[in-house]
């Protein structure tokens, strides 16, 4: 089980490179089409955050449940699901301010 959060690390680029993105060829780059892209970039990053986070959460509560009574591991355990409920309210935080910048960018926010 130790290697499995490098494995997941060295495969996220790999994830992230099997995104198609529509770049237009040989017309010019509308707004719409920069919304386009930072969306999709925007929720396959939030797909990834989301399921580390959950991971963490998950981790978090194993070692809680193994740790039989050392306050010590208990202690850790507690650590590593507060950093999991603070990356998801970060992940989250940041997917609003990207569909807002979406937004203003391709003029339909106001």
């Amino acid at each position: 089980a130790k290697w499995a959060i490098p494995a997941a690390m060295v495969a996220m680029p790999f994830l992230a490179l099997a995104v198609e993105l529509n770049i237009p060829t040989g017309e010019g780059v509308t707004l719409n089409n920069i919304k386009d892209i930072i969306t999709t970039i925007a929720n396959w990053l939030m797909v990834i955050g989301v399921v580390i986070a959950v991971l963490f959460l998950a981790w978090g509560g194993i070692k809680w449940i193994t740790a039989g009574g050392d306050s010590k591991k208990v202690d850790d355990a507690k650590a590593i699901i507060k950093n999991g409920f603070i990356g998801l309210v970060v992940i989250f935080g940041i997917g609003v301010i990207l569909r807002t910048a979406s937004s203003v960018i391709s003029r339909s926010f106001f």
